[in-house]
């Protein structure tokens, strides 16, 4: 067991023995993330011994690990200082977060809770929606003009070191706060000081709109290996940052989207657990798309109510149901996995929905004719239409010409007349008379 394992099961141990001291040793040693999810698996009982006796620095980082559904909850068993102290300790991005996640009566109440140097930030946030870029960033980054010197640039940065967030990138600003360049922290270390920040300063190629979609901003992320991605307004003024927490945290949650709608789940995403998420929850969420498809099905039934004299003539052809219905399901899940993963790698857009459809209907088309032949195959091997010993010669004969069964004749027909040597019969019957000319294209 790892080390993670057995403080995870002494913290559990120390809460059920309501031991406030070990509770708090164990807790210094686990990441706040293990602690959210510890928090999580406990009744409302344990979560108020845990919310009371933890230190509120350490619990404000446990409340931004936890699920949308569990942030108004928890902040509702703290008191008014409690919820003061939350929202202080947290950075601009998280706070914005748990004000996203709780109902509007909450969000007005904790807005007069925020300390007045924060909430004109915390304000212009919340502009932007939850699942933006804008909603993502963070205003904690370095940034500097460039007509100032190394020693300027680093004196100006060491009055806000301990609130920003990333000092990989600092940005580089004119007088209107539009983005002009940045510069590497190594830059800024191995320079002389009186060497001018626009004589070091790199090209930005990379930035997203704040109104973007969160994904977008993955995307590049991933694709052009940023540490950063800045942040920016249409005239180019930079808002903020989106570091790679956050990518991981988007890419985590779109991947989980994704799943669900190969899967046929319906509304939003849930960040609970499986085991906590309610009964209803999962009801709600799988039976619409249970419920076309019994539809669907009901209507396959009715078609074949139709076919019935076909089926009752020719029993064997109700053996191929199966195989039928369960290549349509696999078909169907096999297309919908690739459609929704290329869409979700950005591969697809409007202007290829055509492509999809042909590509698709093409790759229909070849599993039909190999499953025809196969068919026809399986018909003639298992069934007894011909003599057995001719079946051999038969077989060759359907997989290089390719044939369709006539129900109404029990007989495969060639869809071109064959040489007289390949001939089913060649030229006669079972008595040995010579067959008419009409029977040389039947097998």
């Amino acid at each position: 067991m790892s080390e993670e394992a057995k403080d995870t099961r002494r913290m559990v141990e120390a809460i059920e023995e309501r031991d406030s001291a070990k509770f708090l040793k164990v807790a210094d040693a686990l990441h706040y993330a293990d602690l959210a999810e510890i928090f999580e698996r406990l009744n409302d009982d344990k979560r108020e011994f845990f919310s009371e006796h933890i230190d509120k620095e350490k619990f404000a980082a446990v409340i931004t690990e936890l699920p949308d559904t569990l942030v108004e909850e928890t902040m509702a068993r703290l008191d008014t200082e409690g919820q003061r102290e939350i929202l202080d300790q947290v950075s601009d991005d998280d706070r914005v977060d748990i004000l996203q996640d709780v109902s509007d009566d909450t969000r007005e109440r904790l807005l007069a809770l925020i300390e007045p140097d924060d909430i004109e930030v915390t304000k212009s946030l919340l502009k932007y929606g939850e699942h933006t870029a804008g909603g993502r960033m963070t205003t904690h980054f370095g940034s500097i003009h460039a007509e100032m010197t190394i020693k300027e640039a680093l004196h100006s940065l060491r009055g806000a070191s301990d609130e920003t967030e990333s000092f990989s990138r600092v940005y580089v600003v004119d007088a209107k706060e539009r983005l002009c360049g940045y510069v590497r922290f190594r830059d800024l270390a191995f320079n002389t000081w009186e060497t001018k920040i626009s004589e070091i300063q790199r090209e930005v190629t990379r930035s997203i709109l704040a109104s973007a979609d969160q994904e977008e901003a993955a995307q590049m992320v991933s694709k052009y290996d940023l540490f950063v991605l800045p942040v920016v307004d249409e005239q180019n003024r930079i808002l903020g940052i989106i570091t790679h927490d956050d990518v991981v945290e988007i890419l985590e949650e779109e991947s989980t989207e994704d799943m669900e709608k190969m899967a046929g789940f319906s509304g939003g995403i849930s960040e609970e657990t499986y085991l906590n998420t309610p009964t209803m929850t999962h009801f709600k969420r799988r039976f619409p798309w249970l419920f076309g498809l019994a539809i669907l099905a009901i209507a396959s039934g009715i078609v074949m109510i139709k076919f019935e004299h076909v089926l009752e003539s020719l029993f064997i052809l109700s053996l191929f149901l199966p195989m039928v219905v369960a290549a349509g399901g696999n078909t169907g899940g096999q297309a919908s996995t690739m459609v929704i993963r290329a869409m979700a790698l950005g591969e697809l857009d409007e202007g290829t929905l055509w492509r999809v459809a042909g590509k698709n209907s093409d790759s229909a088309h070849a599993r039909f004719l190999t499953r025809h032949r196969y068919g026809a195959h399986y018909y003639f091997c298992r069934s007894h239409v011909l003599p057995r010993h001719a079946r051999r010669n038969r077989l060759r004969q359907i997989w290089n010409r390719g044939c369709h069964f006539n129900g109404g004749s029990n007989h495969f027909i060639y869809p071109r007349r064959l040489p007289s040597s390949d001939r089913c019969s060649r030229g006669k019957n079972r008595s040995g008379s010579r067959r008419s000319p009409s029977h040389h294209h039947y097998c």
